[in-house]
């Protein structure tokens, strides 16, 4: 029911993509990348979690999605939504050897995303937050994250 009344929400205020909601509840709109270091350290201690489990591994992403799920979606949403897209775009990161971005040749708008270095491929670790806190399930940043690495590795692969 939450769901169904959040989306409500979304639809009559215009959010109705993963960048119009970040954009929305970001703190950082204007500056996330110069925050990525800071937003992302503060995660354990906003989440109640041992520092040394974030180690950004996939596997750290499992312990993300059960505080955020404790906390509720809503909560991350309005008090985290930037200290956990900083820590999934961490994860991301590390995993393709890429580098943190604002997007100039898009549709949308300025956002942050991780790049390789192709111009049409873009990691979107909005994508994944929002879809793990938007679904109907529980948060699975781990599974998301996993999903928005093969989504992209076919257009790696038709470009190289």
């Amino acid at each position: 029911m939450q769901q169904l009344k959040r989306a409500r929400v979304d639809a009559a205020n215009h959010r109705g993509s993963s960048v119009d909601h970040w954009r929305f509840y970001s703190c950082h709109p204007h500056d996330f990348i110069q925050q990525v270091t800071p937003l992302a350290g503060h995660l354990a201690d906003a989440l109640h979690l041992d520092q040394q489990i974030l180690d950004g591994s996939y596997a750290s992403l499992d312990a993300v999605s059960k505080a955020c799920e404790a906390q509720g979606p809503d909560t991350v949403f309005t008090t985290l939504y930037d200290n956990v897209l900083a820590y999934v775009g961490e994860v991301i990161r590390q995993r393709v050897a890429g580098h943190w971005e604002v997007n100039t040749t898009h549709a949308g708008g300025d956002y942050p995303f991780v790049s390789i270095g192709f111009p049409r491929v873009q990691y979107m670790p909005i994508n994944v937050v929002w879809t793990a806190l938007q679904g109907s399930g529980p948060v699975d940043l781990r599974k998301e994250a996993a999903n928005e690495i093969r989504l992209r590795a076919t257009r790696v692969l038709e470009i190289i």
